[in-house]
């Protein structure tokens, strides 16, 4: 053979020589480019050491792994090794691991954060309308007609923020399981995007900005129209 030269990728690690083992040892696998015929001509048997079955959905897996080994029976078969036992799968999958730890502790610590901007905003809003509110209170508007356009005023943005971001979400997961996938090596996988976690995350985003937008609107049911108007003190910042 006259070797014409020899090159590096990162999809030339994914296979392991150790399935046991997640990533491959340093000087264990070698990658070589050769003529078939070539090939054939200096080994005895057929240089295919590695089949690959794709499995149809709702497949029994040791249904099936009985029969390709059935189908076989004339080779050797050392092992099969399911796709969630192939180095390349599991070390995707441990990537991906820490991205699905902390998103939920992160939308906890963000839905927070947003629940005390919509209490603060809504307090200074109520606080710097008090007169008004007192007038209208006076002719003889009810506390709830208050209640409900503040309450819009404060989903607003929480039922907004919740429809991008589902929108947004997929996007961005796909970006980043393709580009882990593309630095290991391995063909673009499959995105399944979770709807129910999905719209669970949005329901709970809404929840979180409406407890912060109703805690302070508690504070309307406590106004009288007299004091209101002369500035009192029953809308107030606490601890």
């Amino acid at each position: 053979f006259t070797v014409r030269g020899v090159g590096m990728s990162p999809e030339h690690l994914a296979p392991a020589v150790d399935p046991r083992f997640l990533l491959p040892t340093k000087g264990s696998l070698g990658i070589v480019y050769a003529p078939r015929a070539a090939l054939d001509a200096v080994f005895v048997d057929r240089l295919y050491n590695n089949l690959l079955f794709e499995y149809a959905p709702g497949a029994d897996e040791a249904a099936v792994q009985r029969k390709i080994a059935e189908a076989l029976h004339a080779l050797k078969l050392e092992e099969l090794v399911p796709r969630r036992a192939n180095m390349g799968h599991r070390l995707f999958d441990e990537i991906m691991r820490t991205p699905r730890v902390l998103t939920p502790i992160l939308a906890l610590v963000v839905g927070l954060l947003g629940a005390i901007v919509a209490y603060v905003l809504l307090m200074r809003i109520v606080g710097s309308q008090r007169r008004e509110i007192g007038a209208l209170l006076a002719i003889g508007f009810p506390h709830w007609h208050f209640i409900a356009a503040y309450l819009v005023v404060g989903l607003a943005p929480g039922v907004l923020g919740a429809a991008v971001g589902a929108k947004l979400a997929p996007f961005f997961g796909r970006i980043n399981a393709l580009n882990q996938a593309h630095i290991i090596g391995l063909p673009e996988p499959p995105i399944v995007v979770p709807w129910p976690a999905l719209l669970g995350s949005a329901a709970f985003a809404i929840a979180v900005t409406l407890v912060g937008v109703v805690v302070p609107l508690f504070s309307i049911l406590r106004l009288t129209p007299a004091l209101a108007m002369r500035g009192g003190t029953e809308i107030t910042f606490r601890g």
